[in-house]
């Protein structure tokens, strides 16, 4: 069995319409010599949860704890394959991940201060605070995507059978979960309390949906030649069309992230760069 594995949750109602994207993310792990695994249905106890990301996410890392260390991806995702190994990037830590919404890119930290901070306010943690550590400002702090997550599973198991033992015996939390609480918002009380996490740079999960290029929603992108990160509403120039430019082989990012718009997914479908 190799070091690493790459597992890709591609739980779609049709997985075919992620193939271009799982293509590009199964020619990355041969360049990685790591282990591919599509992950399209998972029981536990006799039971598909295949739909709760939460446990589909813990349940994987679980399963699969043989391996030194494992990348799961969602399936809405392009692999850039002169990207540098991602694996390399975890050190010594147990589990590594990119910010939520990019907030590396905005000098006023715009994304933080809004998508995090609503987060914060909007959802009901009294039933987490209650049960499990959980700390407002550093959970913020540490927020991250769960699209692009790196961890050691042999370092974090028995960490993560104790979290899931308490999850699971927690009508409360359980309630949460189905009704406002959201998988990512509950992984990270994990990740930002109970683990040695690593951030990475935006470059490992670069958040969507301004691949709808002249006419996305946010105007900071790499310069495709230079790969300069650059604030196209600061300036006289106007920014490309970022799918051209990530469809000619321009991608400075590593990992592409089409959580965004319909055109973003769209785009993804057609994307065959991998060749």
């Amino acid at each position: 069995m190799n070091q690493n594995c790459i597992i890709v949750l591609n739980a779609y109602p049709n997985p075919e319409e992620n193939k271009n994207s799982i293509e590009s993310i199964r020619a990355i792990a041969k360049k990685w010599n790591s282990d591919f695994i599509e992950i399209n249905h998972l029981e536990n106890k006799g039971r598909n949860i295949s739909s709760k990301l939460f446990f589909t996410r813990f349940k994987v890392i679980e399963k699969f704890s043989t391996y030194d260390k494992i990348l799961i991806l969602d399936s809405d995702i392009i692999a850039n394959n002169q990207s540098p190994n991602i694996f390399n990037e975890l050190e010594d830590f147990e589990l590594a991940g990119v910010l939520d919404g990019n907030p590396n890119r905005f000098n006023n930290d715009w994304a933080k201060e809004t998508i995090i901070k609503n987060i914060i306010n909007n959802f009901n943690f009294e039933c987490i605070s209650n049960t499990l550590q959980f700390d407002p400002n550093k959970y913020s702090q540490r927020y991250l995507n769960n699209g692009v997550i790196v961890c050691s599973p042999p370092k974090i198991k028995d960490k993560l059978i104790s979290f899931l033992s308490i999850i699971e015996q927690n009508s409360e939390i359980l309630d949460a979960l189905e009704s406002n609480l959201g998988d990512q918002n509950l992984s990270n009380v994990f990740f930002s309390h109970y683990l040695n996490i690593k951030i990475l740079n935006d470059k490992w999960n670069w958040i969507m949906p301004d691949i709808a290029g002249k006419n996305g929603w946010v105007l900071d992108h790499f310069d495709p030649n230079t790969g300069e990160l650059i604030d196209w509403e600061s300036t006289s120039d106007y920014p490309p069309n970022w799918a051209d430019n990530i469809f000619r082989g321009h991608m400075h990012p590593y990992i592409y992230h089409f959580c965004g718009t319909d055109n973003a997914k769209e785009i993804c479908k057609t994307y065959d760069r991998w060749k």
